[in-house]
C-alpha cells in the first residue's frame, strides 16, 4: 500500500482546507489500494443481502472446522490410521461439486478450512472499517451541528439585513435567492407527501365495510 503524501498530526478540525484537500485524497487512494489487495471479493445486492444463507453459518463452524480437521491428512499418523482416514475421507466425495475447488471428483476439506479461516479474518477487517464508518458518519453530524448554530443565526441575519437595506439586499441576493429555492423545494416535497398520503388512504377499504356486509348476509 502506497504510503500517504501527507503526514498529519493535527485533528482535522484544525486542519486548513488544503490539508483536508490532501487528507481526503490520500485516503480515497488507500482506499482504492485495499480493494486491490482484497481482490476478487464477491458484490452481492441489497436484496441478495436479505436472509442469504451464508448467515447460518456461523452456528455450524465448530463442527465443519472438526470435521475438516478429521479429512485432512495428520503426520501424526502411522500407515493403518493414515489409511482409514483416507477410506474415510472418500466417502465426502460425492460432495466434491459443492465446495467450489478444482476438482468436482474430489472434496477438498483444506479449502473449505481455508476459507473457514479467511471469513474470520475478513468479518474483523469488516468490523473495523464499520467502526471507522461509523466515527466519520458521527463526526458528520458533529460538525454538521456546529455550523448549523451558527449558520442559522447567520442566515436570519441576513433576512433581517435584506429587509431593511437595499444595497444590503443586491449583495445578499444569491443568499436570499437560495433561501427562496430551499423553501420551494420544502413546499413541493411537503405537498408529494400529501399526495402520497391521499393516495394510500383512497386505496384502503373503509373501515366497517366488512362488518355492514356480513349483516346483511345474515
Amino acid at each position: 500500500m502506497p504510503k500517504p503524501s501527507l503526514q498529519i498530526a493535527k485533528p482535522v478540525d484544525q486542519l486548513s482546507q488544503e490539508e483536508v484537500d490532501q487528507l481526503y485524497k490520500d485516503t480515497l487512494d488507500e482506499i482504492a489500494a485495499l480493494r486491490n489487495r482484497w481482490r476478487g471479493l464477491v458484490q452481492l445486492t441489497d436484496k441478495q443481502r436479505e436472509n442469504h444463507p451464508g448467515r447460518n453459518l456461523g452456528a455450524q463452524i465448530p463442527a465443519l472446522s472438526a470435521l475438516f480437521s478429521i479429512l485432512l491428512p495428520n503426520k501424526h499418523d502411522d500407515k493403518e490410521k493414515a489409511a482409514t482416514r483416507t477410506k474415510l475421507a472418500n466417502h465426502f466425495d460425492a460432495f466434491g461439486d459443492k465446495d467450489g475447488g478444482t476438482d468436482p471428483e474430489r472434496f477438498e476439506p483444506d479449502l473449505l478450512a481455508h476459507r473457514i479461516h479467511r471469513i474470520g479474518l475478513q468479518q474483523k477487517v469488516a468490523d473495523e472499517l464499520g467502526k471507522l464508518s461509523r466515527l466519520m458518519s458521527d463526526d458528520v453530524l458533529h460538525t454538521s451541528e456546529v455550523v448549523l448554530l451558527a449558520g442559522s443565526s447567520a442566515l436570519d441575519m441576513v433576512r433581517t439585513l435584506s429587509a431593511g437595506n437595499a444595497t444590503y439586499s443586491q449583495m445578499l441576493a444569491p443568499v436570499t435567492n437560495a433561501l427562496r429555492d430551499l423553501t420551494k423545494a420544502a413546499r413541493a416535497k411537503l405537498a408529494q407527501l400529501r399526495d402520497a398520503a391521499a393516495a394510500a388512504a383512497s386505496e384502503t377499504p373503509a373501515a366497517g365495510n366488512g362488518a355492514t356486509d356480513a349483516s346483511h348476509d345474515g
